[in-house]
């Protein structure tokens, strides 16, 4: 069987090559067409407590795919040296090339409580 079959493909190889190539071109034809999709699929249910609070921070502050946000919770942060600690970090994050601009309240001039 195996034998027949290396036979067919080997007297019709032209046929196959065509046929391969036809493919090829066609689907390079329809890879034209592809858009990229950057939203990421939707892994949780639409009445999952978190992602309700995502929702509620996005329609609050905004949707920027360009945007790193990091939180500190830390009642201790105030402190002197995690307080330095802190500032070094925004100082170093400056200087990265792709960083465009660190915003810290470790950097504020005026820190009045509200």
């Amino acid at each position: 069987m195996w034998a027949r079959l290396s036979v067919f493909i080997l007297r019709n190889r032209i046929a196959f090559l065509a046929v391969i190539a036809a493919i090829t071109v066609f689907m390079a034809f329809k890879a034209q067409e592809r858009e990229m999709d950057y939203h990421f699929a939707q892994v949780l249910p639409a009445t999952d407590p978190t992602l309700l609070d995502f929702e509620k921070f996005k329609s609050q502050f905004g949707e920027e795919s360009h945007l790193l946000i990091i939180g500190i919770q830390d009642s201790s942060v105030y402190e002197l040296e995690k307080f330095q600690k802190l500032l070094k970090l925004t100082d170093s994050l400056k200087v990265v090339p792709a960083v465009n601009q660190v915003i810290s309240f470790a950097q504020s001039l005026d820190l009045v409580k509200d």
